[in-house]
């Protein structure tokens, strides 16, 4: 069992990231060289929009770009190992809500005219 040079924290069974702190070493060249995972941009971004979406849910239009980017980002992060997964949720969630209740809206005006 390998321990972090970092926190002293537990490494995951291919011994390449840290369980407890998250940092992910090299070992390719067997040099231990710290790697720092960065966050994911896209699920910022999906994260703001979905936030946006919820303020602004009469544009359906920002749910869908919400939802898009978000579901991009958690197949990147899935990927490469980068962080931000839950910022890519909330993003999706968000997005989700927003375009049900534009949906909604839609529907009940529909309806009263």
């Amino acid at each position: 069992m390998n321990f972090c040079v970092r926190c002293g924290g537990k490494m995951n069974e291919t011994g390449d990231v840290c369980t407890q702190c998250g940092i992910r070493y090299d070992l390719t060249n067997n040099t231990g060289k710290i790697v720092r995972t960065k966050t994911n941009g896209l699920s910022v971004a999906g994260m703001i929009t979905g936030l946006i979406s919820l303020v602004f849910s009469m544009w359906g239009l920002i749910s869908v770009i919400a939802i898009i980017i978000s579901s991009v980002s958690r197949k990147q992060i899935e990927e490469y190992g980068e962080k931000g997964d839950g910022m890519a949720v909330t993003g999706l969630c968000c997005g989700i809500v927003s375009l049900i209740l534009y949906v909604l809206v839609l529907t009940i005006q529909g309806c009263v005219v």
